[in-house]
């Protein structure tokens, strides 16, 4: 199933480009810097380094380690119909999303222009920016009722937090990658208005809390609630298919007894 992905880009990618190819352990501020004080075809020749890089730790089958996006990224490149990348009104935070975008364009992925959003460049307009976040990424959703997904791994936490409160809002599936033990990770699309569809879902969800550990058999959960409620808890994560059993993860059941608890008041 094809599915729309909203991409928030941080600097990771520049980062592990100037260490491993550069020699250099630099912030991100000392990048920024460097990268104001050079001409636009500078800083054009980066981005075009820093597709370059991904490239080649692609073709050393090492692509999860070119940057944080492409890392959560790389087990959905063949579902991505169309991949917005949003990113920070810097020179760093366009280097950073016009190189990915080169890399994914040349995946056969269609990528809109990357999305700057004003005001995260600094500590006084900060809560603009991420005001203007908000509405970019609930416009997007808005766009895209239904097929989206968003992958908040790259930026500023806040960016991440908030990118993944509206997702919660509109029903969207989210995923990073911890940056600890690099697993994925997913927060599964958090129906806020369930409590109005409790009877045609509750006893599928009563069904699956009390299944424990080792879940329910998938057929039989299909015989008894319907195909149409086992696509719906699968697409949003809120169940997970293993050898023919549906279970529920422990972000998911936390979720699933919330929505039936709150059902009742």
């Amino acid at each position: 199933m094809e599915k729309v992905h909203i991409i928030t880009v941080g600097a990771s990618l520049a980062l592990n480009y100037e260490r491993e190819e550069c020699g250099k352990r630099v912030s991100a501020t000392e990048i920024e810097d460097r990268l104001r004080k050079s001409p636009e075809t500078k800083r054009v020749q980066y981005s075009k380094n820093l597709e370059k890089y991904i490239r080649k730790k692609e073709e050393e089958n090492k692509l999860s380690e070119s940057s944080a996006e492409l890392n959560a990224l790389k087990g959905y490149l063949k579902e991505i119909s169309l991949a917005y990348l949003i990113h920070t009104d810097t020179n760093l935070g366009r280097c950073c999303a016009r190189a990915i975008k080169g890399y994914l364009t040349e995946k056969g992925i269609q990528v809109a222009e990357p999305i700057e959003i004003r005001g995260l460049h600094g500590p006084e307009t900060f809560q603009k920016g991420l005001a203007n976040l908000v509405k970019k990424i609930a416009e997007i959703l808005r766009n895209h009722r239904g097929e989206t997904r968003i992958c908040a791994t790259g930026g500023f936490k806040p960016e991440v937090a908030l990118a993944s409160v509206v997702g919660f809002i509109a029903q969207a599936p989210i995923y990073y990658i911890h940056e600890s033990f690099r697993e994925e990770v997913h927060l599964p699309a958090i129906p806020l208005n369930w409590r109005l569809d409790m009877k045609k879902y509750g006893g599928a969800i009563d069904i699956l809390l009390t299944s424990g550990d080792e879940g329910i058999q998938k057929e039989s959960f299909i015989e008894k609630f319907g195909r149409e409620t086992y696509q719906t808890l699968l697409t949003n994560w809120l169940i997970e298919e293993r050898e023919e059993r549906l279970i529920t993860t422990e972000v998911s059941k936390a979720i699933l007894e919330s929505m039936r608890l709150l059902s009742k008041t």
